[in-house]
Formats: C-alpha cells, structure tokens, sequence
C-alpha cells in the first residue's frame, strides 16, 4: 500500500468518525441523473429462493467479493442493506451501499493486508476518505461515512463527494417528476425498484412509430417477490390529455408480446396476468401480479421449453 502520512490517515479517520450516521442514498445522486436502480439486499437475504440465487451468482465475483471485501471485514451478503445504482447525465455510473459494516475497520485492513494493499491505494477522492484501485478505473471506493459507500467512475465520486459536502447542490431529490413518483407509488415493499427518465435519446435506438410512448417523461418499475409476483411498470406523461393515448400504446405493447410468445406455455401464463391500469390523470402502468406459487411453476415450464430448443 503507498501510505500518505501518519496525519493524512488521521485526518481521514476523523472524517469518518464525525459522519458516523448512515447517509440518504437518494441525496447523493445527481439531479441530473438518467436511471436509478434500487435494490434492497437485506430483503432479498431473507427470501430463502432469492438468497440461492444470490449465493450461486457470488462465485462468479470471488475476485471481488472473497478476496477484496471480506478481507476487508464487510460481507457483501450481510453486512450491505442497500445498493442503489445510477447513471448520470454523462453515461457514467456509480453505485451506494449502506449497511452495517465499518469504514474505519475497512481502511485499517486496506493498510495491513497484502492482497488489499495491491489492488488499492488508501487516499481522498472529492474530499472523501477512498481506496483507489490500481488494476480497474471503474473500482474505486469512497467511504461517505461510516456505514455508506461508493464505488464507480472517478469523475462520478467526485461528484457525491462534492454533493455529501455542500447540501446546497442539487440531488435526484430536488427532481420534481421523480419525487412526484415517489409519493405516488410504493418503494417500501419491492425488493428491486428504480426509475429512468425518459427523453429524444431514450428512443432513437428503438426507432418505433410515434405513439403515446413518445410523451412519456419517467417510468418507474417495482419487482416483489414475496408470498405474490409483482412487477409494474408505471409512466408518467406530462398532460392529462395524454394518458389514454398512452393506455392505448401499452395495450398495443401488451398484445403484440403476448403474440409473439404464445407458443412458450408458462410465459403466455405470466402475461395472461398482465393488466393495464390507470389514475384517471396522468399515470398509466403495466402490472403482472399472480400467486408465487404459479409464477415459479410457470418459470419451470419456460424453462422445460427453452430445454426442447
């Protein structure tokens, strides 16, 4: 590890103590930023199917996860709650994490373990006390306080940490239409929700006809996986006047999928759920809800077909 000195680790330390309280992931996003994924780790730890799922994916990140976190005292599984990812108006990512581990236990061990000390350079990244990776650009943590993190594109990390200074810079949650959505929906129960902005560059790679798709300015997406499957689209136009010819473009969307996979028995099954609902105003939504004892034996029948293929 390339140390700085004895006062610059003090300095650093210090900083994390006076922020000991968990950071408001949203506030460190960007008011600019174009997608928000919102994943709640701790909700999917304790669904049994979820979690196997989980465990069988960590292996294909032993790299990452064995040997940089864990060795670093976090355990991704449980000691992370939340991990919310975003991209910013420039295509660049980031992601946050709170939780339960220890930034000052983190950089302690990034100082004394070897394999740690290889990959990464104890520093300050906008001001934050960070672990530069050596072998990726992409890979750099900053610790916002004692239980928040980031890691993502430098010029990105910067910036929260620019944002976790000055509070005066604006967030996703100074975001009218986001916030909007906010209060309308329910974020509380999804294991995974986010939202994208929707814009010209949204639909240039797509090159679809015009439509009431076309006035849609956010969509905001939620997927429970609990006692029912839940997953929901819901969009946002700008004018009332609006909404139907959106109710029409998704009812036109609903049934062209449902054609195009009739011949896949448990896909028909789950899209046979599928409704459209809307507010009368200027929200309209896809919502597929069903038992999730029928969603899963749907799964496995998808999964009998794809086998026959």
């Amino acid at each position: 590890m390339k140390h700085k000195s004895t006062l610059a680790l003090v300095f650093l330390f210090a900083f994390v103590c006076a922020s000991s309280f968990a950071a408001e992931l949203l506030s460190l996003v960007p008011h600019d930023a174009n997608l928000v994924v919102n994943l709640g780790l701790n909700k999917v730890v304790n669904r049994p199917e979820l979690r196997s799922v989980l465990d069988a994916l960590l292996p294909a990140y032993e790299a990452s996860f064995d040997s940089v976190f864990t060795k670093a005292g976090i355990n991704p599984v449980y000691d992370i709650h939340n991990v919310l990812f975003f991209i910013d108006k420039d295509d660049k990512f980031a992601v946050l994490a709170d939780g339960s581990f220890d930034a000052i236990k983190t950089c302690e061990l990034a100082q004394t373990d070897p394999d740690i000390s290889r990959a990464f350079t104890l520093t300050a990244i906008g001001g934050l006390p960070a672990l530069k990776s050596e072998l990726d650009s992409n890979a750099n943590v900053v610790f916002v306080d004692q239980q928040t993190l980031a890691f993502g594109d430098m010029s990105v990390l910067e910036k929260i940490g620019e944002m976790s200074a000055n509070k005066n810079i604006k967030s996703i949650q100074s975001n009218r239409m986001f916030t909007y959505m906010l209060r309308k929906l329910d974020t509380d129960t999804p294991q995974l929700w986010g939202a994208a902005m929707s814009g010209k560059k949204w639909f240039t790679a797509i090159n679809t006809p015009k439509s009431g798709i076309d006035n849609v300015r956010i969509t905001f997406f939620g997927l429970t996986y609990d006692e029912d499957f839940i997953l929901d689209f819901t969009s946002l136009v700008a004018r009332n006047s609006q909404l139907q010819e959106l109710v029409d473009s998704l009812s036109e969307l609903l049934g062209g999928f449902k054609a195009y996979v009739a011949s896949v028995e448990g896909m028909s099954k789950i899209l046979d759920n599928a409704v459209i609902q809307d507010n009368r105003e200027n929200l309209a939504r896809v919502v597929i809800k069903m038992p999730i004892e029928k969603f899963t034996a749907s799964l496995l029948s998808i999964g009998a077909y794809l086998d026959k293929k």
